[in-house]
């Protein structure tokens, strides 16, 4: 594969954010080519590849970012009463210190 080409699908591919794509194909392309295996088998092979990771990620992201409704009040309940009320003109807020 030529530079140019190689660049432009690269580029592509962190646009369409496909990073397990983009990490893999080439290695996949020259495994798929020793195997005999057609283009649809490669293509095929790739697209699998990309979503194992997402699933991966994804339930990364909900452990890591769930909340209790508990721990997300817990640094509201601890802001001095009447730190931040509404202004009677307006309904602006007024955040003034203590």
């Amino acid at each position: 594969m030529t530079q140019a080409p190689q660049i432009l699908l690269d580029h592509r591919l962190k646009s369409l954010r496909l990073p397990t794509v983009l990490r893999e194909y080439g290695k996949l392309a020259r495994q798929c080519a020793t195997e005999g295996q057609d283009h649809v088998q490669f293509l095929a092979r790739l697209v699998e590849l990309e979503m194992i990771d997402r699933e991966r990620r994804m339930i990364g992201l909900v452990t890591v970012t769930f909340r209790s409704p508990d721990s997300f009040m817990r640094p509201f309940a601890q802001m001095p009463r009447g730190f931040c009320r509404l202004a009677t003109s307006g309904g602006d807020a007024d955040c003034r210190s203590r």
